[in-house]
């Protein structure tokens, strides 16, 4: 609703047909957007690692109140790592608007960008999935193992109390 529509008008013209004002806006909520889509799909590989590493301690412990922490979280770091975009099209119209095209167009907010709206975020799923995947098959293969045991301990131990009693019985004969 924010971004889209005037995003859409763009394509379509070939060029921002809005005053600066309001390439400022847009320029802003496009990044606060994005940067919170990707911030809060990073919160949720954390997430889903915790809950399957830590099952008993922290699957069963999410609250609503905890919950709206995260988004909030979330949001705050969107705004802060955002915000400059507004600032630097306040102080500079070619920051946000240049040859048409409203987008954030300062070198120093682009790498500063980069790096806390995706780097970061992509280096933590890369690394929460990674895990997730090694502890999902840990599990895997415990249950395996465990599985095995078991039938072996089923199949086996009887036997073996059968050749004991048997053995019992002979020696009682004698």
């Amino acid at each position: 609703v924010l971004v889209m529509p005037i995003g859409m008008i763009s394509e379509v013209l070939g060029h921002f047909p809005f005053p600066h004002s309001v390439c400022i806006i847009f320029a802003t909520m496009d990044v606060l957007c994005c940067t919170s889509s990707i911030w809060h799909m990073s919160t949720m590989s954390m997430d889903r690692y915790f809950t399957i590493r830590f099952p008993f301690r922290y699957g069963r412990n999410k609250t609503r109140r905890i919950m709206l922490w995260k988004i909030i979280t979330v949001w705050a770091i969107s705004i802060a790592i955002s915000s400059p975009v507004f600032v630097l099209g306040i102080l500079d119209q070619q920051n946000v608007l240049s040859n048409g095209i409203c987008a954030p167009n300062n070198r120093s907010f682009k790498i500063y960008g980069s790096i806390f709206a995706f780097f970061i975020p992509f280096i933590i799923m890369i690394t929460t999935y990674a895990l997730t995947m090694r502890s999902l098959r840990n599990v895997l293969v415990n249950k395996k193992k465990y599985s095995r045991e078991r039938r072996r301990k089923q199949t086996f131990h009887p036997l073996a109390q059968i050749i004991h009693q048997y053995a019992e019985i002979a020696q009682g004969i004698r």
